[in-house]
C-alpha cells in the first residue's frame, strides 16, 4: 500500500506547489520564476542579500505597472505605477492600512509601542495623537532648532579640517546630526554630540538598534516567517539603549511637572495622555519620534547623496492574506 500512497502523495504536493506558484503567471504579472519552497527569495535566506535588494532588482528589471514575485509561498506585488500606488495608499488604504511585522510591547517596549508596528484601531488612534504634533505651525517652530543643530554641524566640520581629518565616516556623521536635532526638536533637550563624544547621547546615536546575534536572527526570521515574529519574541532596539531613551523622557517629564514648564513640543502633546495609556506605551509613543527620525533620517541623508536611495513601503492585505504588496515610490 505504500507504494501507492507515497507517489500519490508526492504527486499532489508537486501539484499544490504548481497551483501556489501559478498565482501571478494564471493573472499575467510579469515576474521571475520562483525556487521550490523558497520562492523568489532564496539569497535572504542565505543571507546574501537583503528583502530590500531583492526587491529593488526586481523593480528594475522588469517592466510594466507591476511585478509580482514570491516570499516562500506567499504571492507578493511590486506597484511601478503612480496612480496604481496612490489608489492603493489613499482611496483603498481600509485594506491595506496593517503592517506585517509583530513586534510586541512585552519584547520590545519602544518599537512594540510604535504606531509603526501597531494595528487597527489602536494604531488609528495612536497615530492620530502623534500626527497631531506635526501642524504647519508647530512644523515651522521646529525650524530653528534644526538650523541650530546644521550650524553645529557646520562646526564640528570646520573643527575636523583644522585638524586635517581627510576621511570621514558619513553615515555616523549624518546620525549625530538628526539625532542632536531630533531630541531639540521633539523633547527641547540639548544633546550637544558635537561638543562631547563622550555624552551618552552619543552612545545612543551608535547603539539604537540591537547587534546581537540571537536578536538579529529573530529579526531575520520575522522578515522570511512574518507569522512566527509574536512567538518568539522579536526585539528590534537594543535594551540599553531603550533604558536611556525611556530614562531622558522620564527625566524630562518629571522636570517639566515639578517646575510647571510648558513647552509646545511633540513630548508635551505625548504627556497629555498620561491619563489614559500606562507609562510604558507613553514611554513607546515619546520615542516613536527619535526612532523614526534619527537613524531612518540618517540614512537616507546618506543614501541620497550616494545616488543609491529606494524607499519602498510593505503593507500586508487586510482582506485577503495570500497577497502582499510592497509600494515604491
Amino acid at each position: 500500500m505504500w507504494f501507492i500512497l507515497v507517489p500519490i502523495a508526492v504527486v499532489i504536493c508537486f501539484y499544490w506547489f504548481h497551483i501556489k506558484y501559478s498565482y501571478w503567471k494564471l493573472r499575467g504579472v510579469p515576474g521571475p520564476d520562483p525556487i521550490f519552497i523558497a520562492g523568489n527569495v532564496m539569497p535572504t535566506i542565505l543571507r546574501q542579500k537583503s528583502l530590500g535588494e531583492i526587491v529593488t532588482s526586481l523593480y528594475r528589471k522588469y517592466d510594466g505597472h507591476v511585478v509580482g514575485f514570491y516570499r516562500l509561498l506567499r504571492p507578493c506585488l511590486i506597484v511601478k505605477d503612480l496612480d496604481i500606488a496612490k489608489t492603493i495608499i489613499v482611496k483603498e488604504f481600509g485594506s491595506f492600512h496593517d503592517n506585517e511585522f509583530y513586534i510586541g510591547l512585552e519584547s520590545d517596549a519602544a518599537f512594540g509601542g510604535n504606531p509603526f508596528t501597531l494595528k487597527g484601531e489602536e494604531w488609528k488612534e495612536k497615530r492620530s495623537y502623534i500626527t497631531g504634533s506635526f501642524t504647519t505651525g508647530k512644523v515651522k517652530t521646529m525650524f530653528s532648532n534644526i538650523k541650530d543643530g546644521a550650524q553645529n554641524l557646520s562646526c564640528y566640520l570646520g573643527k575636523l579640517t583644522e585638524r586635517g581629518s581627510k576621511m570621514l565616516e558619513a553615515k555616523e556623521l549624518c546620525c549625530l546630526y538628526t539625532l542632536e536635532t531630533v531630541f531639540s526638536c521633539a523633547y527641547t533637550v540639548e544633546a550637544r554630540v558635537f561638543e562631547n563624544p563622550d555624552s551618552p547621547f552619543f552612545e545612543m546615536g551608535q547603539k539604537l538598534y540591537y547587534s546581537e546575534y540571537l536578536a538579529t536572527f529573530k529579526f531575520f526570521l520575522s522578515i522570511i516567517f512574518p507569522k512566527i515574529s509574536k512567538f518568539i519574541g522579536v526585539r528590534f532596539t537594543n535594551k540599553h539603549t531603550e533604558s536611556q531613551l525611556f530614562d531622558v523622557i522620564r527625566a524630562s517629564l518629571e522636570y517639566r511637572d515639578k517646575n510647571n514648564v510648558d513647552i509646545k513640543d511633540f513630548l508635551t502633546t505625548i504627556a497629555s495622555l498620561r491619563e489614559k495609556y500606562t507609562e510604558k506605551e507613553i514611554l513607546a509613543l515619546a520615542a516613536a519620534f527619535y526612532l523614526d527620525g534619527q537613524e531612518t533620517t540618517g540614512l537616507v541623508s546618506v543614501t541620497l547623496n550616494s545616488s543609491i536611495c529606494d524607499i519602498y513601503w510593505m503593507r500586508s492585505l487586510a482582506s485577503r492574506n495570500c497577497l502582499q504588496l510592497y509600494v515604491y515610490a
